[in-house]
């Protein structure tokens, strides 16, 4: 069976206290002797100073309500729209003098009664139809206002309607007022000169107001020359379509490239190296740069093909080395057979050089084991010598997901990330037991939850809130 969850109950009408409920408890009284038609649900609440308060959230004294509304006029009841969106009413009131109709409104109300002299309809929105006021009271509306932002209709000493419209942000409404007002919509004028603005020797200058229009227009001319002057001299005016040209004197050449004009002197007479990068020679009247057996090299080197090394040792005493290459591979040259060890190692220690230990982890290639090791004092070679002196076995912090672990002698403690057990009851609920051993639940039924006991113990079984 599925499981059932009960709340607070009551078999009749009364509401529950703060007293009967906690924040946030249900309860419901189903007034169980007129078959639920006052029946409700409350709920317990808290304000911010943690004072209590009951409120009535629903029940089947509401829901009754709202499945008997209808689109008629029926009394003390809840309205309901028909299909279309309408419903009926004897009479809509207005809450103050000047209540408000706020909407669209189309059709013809005739025979109105109480529009007395002086009163005002106030319509919002898009409003079609017309209206006409005969001073009596009485009042029947069938015009059109389209798109007003606020128009106000009345009654004169004649009968006749009046309205306003207010004009603003640069739109001027006019027209006479009465029985057949026609409001005139037009644009103020902004003072701007009809022309076209900008050529090709002008620039057009605008100015915008803050509702989008041109207050202002007008052009600005474009310079079409440039002064070019030397260190002697005289400075010349260049116009639009000249032409600029750079001669050099004898031994001097000038090149013109990207926008950039370079000088530079031909007359060379002499090449020499520079000691450590390059050396330069000079045979049968030719030059020959090489370079030398030892070279330094002051700045970056960027090599853009393979580098090789051939010799022994490769020593990089820098700060930060990076390397794009996801997988070093190490002892290359260990494919035939498994004679070295196969890891990295770093130096610590007491800042002796010549007494200082080494850390590191490597595959052994006697067991192909890997090993986590510390403490060893004398450098690793090919191999790494566990019985060397002072090595040990280093810790590991890491999260460790999915394989297996194997050779255990006893169960893993809590204190060391464990359980300190070996099995668990089948269908079971782990909980903490300090630093001992992991306990588990009894298995629980089908349709149970899991709760406290009243000593906190996780237990499964049902849950009933009680009555009240």
């Amino acid at each position: 069976m599925a499981t059932t969850i009960q709340i607070k109950r009551s078999a009749n009408v009364a509401a529950p206290t703060t007293a009967d409920l906690l924040e946030g408890e249900l309860a419901y009284s189903y007034d169980k002797g007129n078959n639920g038609d006052q029946a409700k649900l409350y709920i317990e609440v808290q304000d911010a100073s943690g004072n209590e308060s009951i409120h009535t959230i629903g029940g089947k004294y509401y829901t009754s309500k709202v499945d008997a509304a209808t689109n008629l006029r029926t009394g003390s009841t809840i309205v309901s729209r028909d299909s279309a969106g309408d419903f009926s009413a004897n009479a809509i009131t207005a809450t103050t003098f000047y209540g408000n109709i706020v909407g669209t409104i189309n059709g013809v109300a005739s025979s109105a009664t109480k529009l007395e002299t002086g009163r005002y309809i106030n319509l919002t929105g898009d409003v079609t139809g017309s209206a006409f006021f005969d001073g009596t009271g009485n009042a029947e509306i069938s015009a059109t206002v389209i798109q007003a932002n606020s128009v106000a209709l009345g009654t004169d000493t004649t009968g006749n309607y009046v309205g306003n419209v207010t004009s603003g942000n640069g739109i001027v409404i006019s027209g006479t007022t009465g029985e057949n007002w026609t409001p005139n919509i037009s644009l103020s004028a902004t003072g701007v000169t009809a022309t076209t603005y900008g050529s090709t020797t002008n620039i057009p200058v605008f100015t915008v107001d803050q509702w989008g229009r041109l207050t202002s227009a007008s052009n600005a001319a474009i310079s079409t020359s440039f002064s070019l002057a030397a260190n002697s001299g005289t400075t010349d005016t260049f116009n639009s379509g000249d032409t600029l040209r750079i001669t050099g004197s004898t031994g001097i050449n000038t090149v013109v490239s990207d926008n950039t004009i370079s000088v530079f002197n031909t007359g060379v007479t002499s090449l020499s190296g520079t000691a450590n990068q390059i050396t330069v020679s000079a045979s049968n009247a030719s030059v020959q740069l090489s370079l030398p057996d030892d070279v330094i090299i002051n700045r970056d080197l960027s090599v853009t093909g393979n580098l090789y090394v051939t010799g022994n040792v490769v020593a990089l005493p820098v700060e930060t080395l990076v390397i794009n290459d996801p997988l070093i591979q190490l002892a290359n040259t260990n494919v035939s057979t498994d004679l070295v060890d196969i890891g990295f190692y770093g130096s610590y220690g007491p800042g002796n050089a010549a007494s200082h230990y080494h850390t590191g982890l490597f595959r052994d290639a006697s067991d192909g084991k890997y090993r986590l090791f510390q403490g060893l004092t004398e450098a690793p070679g090919v191999t790494v010598n566990t019985s060397g002196n002072n090595y040990s076995i280093a810790s590991l912090v890491a999260n460790i997901v999915g394989g297996t672990v194997s050779g255990l002698t006893a169960n893993i403690t809590v204190g060391d990330g464990g359980t300190g057990r070996g099995t668990f009851t089948t269908n079971g609920i782990l909980f903490g037991n300090a630093t001992g051993a992991l306990k588990v639940t009894a298995a629980g039924t089908y349709g149970q939850i899991l709760q406290a006991s009243a000593d906190g113990t996780p237990v499964y079984g049902g849950v009933d809130g009680g009555t009240y």
